[in-house]
């Protein structure tokens, strides 16, 4: 998030970061984040689709966040694939794939990718032509088999 505050210009962007609600951040480090004039840590227990609601764009690594924004068609939602690919049994980028591949999400290879993403965003545009329309006929299914998978 600091990064992608740095390459922006800070007269047309805003970066907020929804820390997870395990993340500790002391007043220090929060200041410290925010040097950069546009970037905003937001630590607490707000709710995710509460930031989603005021929010052009949506980047998420292996972010419940980026399903959250799903719903909001004009919201663009980008996932930045995870380098790291074996920390769990559930692997964000297989899980995305599915998402990416109707089109609802960009996947992007890096910060790179990300900064030309987020300048070619338009207002007005709508993401996603039919809300829910990510969600897989077998959804359900899915789902129940990765929490059994965990148990």
């Amino acid at each position: 998030a600091r990064n992608l505050a740095e390459r922006l210009d800070k007269q047309k962007y805003l970066v907020v970061y929804k820390a997870h609600g395990s993340e500790t951040w002391s007043e220090e480090e929060i200041r410290h984040a925010e040097e950069t004039g546009n970037l905003q840590i937001m630590i607490g227990g707000l709710d995710i689709r509460e930031v989603i609601e005021l929010s052009d764009i949506v980047v998420g690594v292996r972010s419940s966040g980026i399903f959250d924004a799903l719903p909001y068609s004009m919201v663009k939602v980008i996932a930045v694939r995870d380098k790291a690919e074996n920390f769990s049994e559930a692997r964000p980028n297989e899980i995305l794939q599915e998402v990416v591949d109707k089109g609802d999400v960009l996947m992007v290879e890096d910060e790179g990718e990300l900064y030309q993403e987020v300048l070619g965003y338009k207002r007005g545009i709508m993401y996603r032509d039919k809300v829910n329309s990510f969600w897989p006929v077998d959804a359900a299914e899915k789902f129940r088999a990765l929490v059994d998978s965990y148990l």
